[in-house]
């Protein structure tokens, strides 16, 4: 855990009666201890439940008066006498010292008479406020499983979800104190909730199953024994958090999706994309759109793509513009925000590389210190840990001129780790008080999600082909040259637009100049941006179509050759692509499927004319004789026309034909 961090969502608790109370900073504050009594997120300490204090001076804003000139019994006693009374709600706040010592301090506390003695556990439920005329709308926001905005003080962690939202609707807004803590004039309950997903830009969205998704209109008196928090949020009992769950289930009513409104976070990543293709032409690059959207796409959910194709079709100046985007992107509320963001490191790869010192550095152990290697990606990858909610690319440019496998051997073992797992090592740990460098150079080195790879590659005799564990953990993107006319015409018409953007701003500089100069803006971090484009997927986004083909496809390969197959580690990252799809023409579900395919599948199949002949289709005087695979993806058509998939096997068919075996 970091020295500082905050739990940013509301508990509820009681002050524990038989704790310790004492006095501290010199007799001038009394502490006290409480007890959660609300179901606890998975990831606060257990010493958290035990440990959790606060202070005399957080309640004097609720009316609560120390006296210190009484004695310390009298003090503490008082402090009781007033806390007794009522539940307290709070966020939790965790300090360490240099001396190691740690803290849990309840902060912004909320005090509230309790409304019975009994000893019940509380569920926190979202409270959603909503005014007469747009309840219907909320409702179906919630339906499209939008982002609700707004401080909404639950847990942003994609497993702590709760039971179900309440939408309390008001007839009208008032700012008069007596009012500020009415729960409505109309309560709906909505749910049942299956999981959440947080954006900092965005709010909240809570992920329903679409099917059976429902809301009711339900009495105050339904509630039962609750508490409602300033934070939008309200505790309830777990008796009654289960029988609304059941009543929504029984008595609830469905409303009809809207397929056809388009959400928030999608126009933003459109924008987003936008942005890409302009930062593109205005390098004099013309990339097809689905070629953009592919490479964005496969970047925000596998942190690990290949991208492949002929020289000059600008593998690395896709990186490059990227990179740009994020940066240009994360920076749109102030364009004139002087600092870049996101970093990026090219990494030339030598063709005498080895293993991974020659990538990392090495332990010289006749000095007694680590010299990092001249990459630079380990000072690289020390900074992107520093620097969390920034995007950090690194791009080995023409990767597979050595063995990918052997310099690379570490990272593509603990890529797809969850992420506190993500560690490789530099040196052994026992050699920990004897290296020099030490406190520069720790023994092991943090992957961060924020740190992402790229690689470019050719495919000729100069170099190495990819094993099966390199292709099951990355996109295979195979760059496309538009035709040469619709590559210059879109640059005229890009340099057409600029110059147009130009005299319009010319135009309003004379009222700019009037005003007060630009207010510098914070812009959002980078990683923060590209989180705020990815989408959380479970084990329902592919169709039982989809998934049997899929195994039908492997079936077929194993047939062939029992080394190569679909694992179903494939099929998890097939699905998370499918799931962060951005909502736009260039590139439906049909396509990204066939590309997937193409780009996940086929790239493992290799071999002899014997072994996959039968499989892939043989050239026979010229024309193509399907195979195996070639027919089944025919008789899947309504998933998809596979054109690129079937295009690629007649690709490996004619390889068959010419050299014999795959290349």
């Amino acid at each position: 855990m970091n020295d500082r961090a905050n739990w940013d969502m509301k508990f509820l608790g009681k002050v524990r009666s038989d704790g310790n109370i004492s006095l501290v900073n010199e007799g001038k504050n009394i502490r006290f201890y409480i007890d959660i009594i609300s179901q606890p997120p998975e990831n606060l300490p257990e010493d958290a439940l035990k440990y959790l204090t606060s202070f005399s001076a957080d309640l004097e804003n609720w009316g609560f008066i120390d006296d210190i000139s009484l004695n310390e019994e009298e003090r503490r006693k008082l402090l009781l006498e007033f806390l007794e009374p009522h539940f307290i709600m709070f966020k939790i706040k965790f300090k360490r010292t240099e001396e190691e010592r740690s803290y849990y301090n309840a902060y912004d506390l909320e005090l509230i008479i309790k409304q019975s003695g009994d000893d019940n556990r509380f569920y926190s439920v979202p409270f959603i406020k909503t005014f007469k005329g747009n309840t219907e709308d909320t409702l179906e926001k919630l339906f499209n499983n939008e982002y609700i905005q707004g401080n909404i003080s639950i847990s942003k962690e994609v497993d702590d979800y709760p039971s179900f939202l309440l939408v309390g609707e008001y007839e009208h807004m008032s700012t008069e104190k007596s009012n500020l803590n009415k729960v409505a004039d109309k309560l709906y309950v909505f749910g049942p909730v299956k999981k959440i997903d947080y954006s900092e830009r965005f709010g909240y969205k809570f992920i329903t199953a679409t099917e059976q998704t429902y809301y009711k209109e339900i009495e105050k008196s339904d509630l039962g024994e609750y508490y409602y928090s300033k934070d939008r949020v309200m505790f309830i009992t777990e008796k009654i958090d289960n029988n609304i769950l059941d009543s929504i289930k029984i008595n609830g009513i469905t409303m009809k999706i809207n397929d056809v409104k388009q959400k928030i976070e999608d126009i933003s990543e459109n924008e987003f994309l936008d942005c890409f293709k302009e930062v593109a032409l205005s390098r004099n690059l013309s990339y097809k759109a689905s070629d953009l959207i592919n490479f964005h796409t496969a970047m925000k959910t596998q942190g690990f793509v290949i991208l492949a194709g002929l020289s000059g079709t600008g593998k690395s100046q896709i990186v490059q513009c990227y990179h740009e985007s994020l940066n240009k992107f994360a920076n749109k509320p102030n364009r004139n925000y002087p600092n870049v963001k996101s970093k990026l490191l090219f990494v030339p790869v030598r063709p005498f590389w080895q293993d991974d010192s020659d990538l990392l550095g090495y332990l010289d152990s006749s000095q007694g210190i680590y010299r990092p290697g001249d990459s630079g990606l380990v000072d690289f990858i020390k900074e992107s840990n520093d620097n969390p909610d920034e995007c950090y690319i690194v791009c080995l440019d023409e990767m597979n001129l050595a063995k990918v496998e052997h310099y690379f051997s570490q990272f593509l073992s603990v890529l797809e780790r969850e992420a506190k797992d993500r560690v490789i090592h530099l040196y052994n740990e026992k050699l920990n008080g004897r290296v020099y460098n030490q406190n520069d150079y720790h023994p092991t080195l943090t992957l961060g999600e924020n740190l992402l790879f790229v690689g470019t590659v050719n495919l000729d005799e100069s170099t190495f082909q990819f094993s099966d564990k390199v292709l099951d953990r990355a996109n295979v993107i195979t760059l496309d040259l538009s035709p040469f006319e619709d590559i210059r015409k879109s640059i005229e018409n890009y340099k057409a637009k600029i110059i147009e953007e130009k005299q319009n701003k010319d135009e309003d500089k004379q009222k700019k100049d009037s005003n007060e100069g630009e207010t510098v803006v914070e812009a959002l971090q980078t990683y923060n941006k590209m989180k705020s484009m990815k989408k959380s997927s479970n084990n329902d986004v592919l169709s039982a179509e989809e998934v049997e083909i899929l195994w039908n496809i492997n079936l077929e390969m194993q047939n062939a050759n029992k080394q190569i197959g679909v694992g179903y580690r494939i099929i998890v990252q097939i699905e998370n692509y499918i799931a962060n799809l951005p909502n736009t023409d260039f590139l439906d579900r049909r396509v990204a499927f066939d590309l997937q395919i193409t780009q996940r599948i086929f790239t493992k199949l290799r071999g002899s004319q014997g072994q996959l002949g039968n499989l892939i289709g043989k050239f026979v005087g010229g024309e193509y004789d399907q195979g195996s695979l070639y027919k089944l993806l025919t008789e899947s058509e309504l998933i998809s026309d596979f054109t690129l998939a079937k295009n690629k096997l007649k690709i490996l068919a004619k390889e068959l034909e010419e050299y014999g075996h795959t290349i």
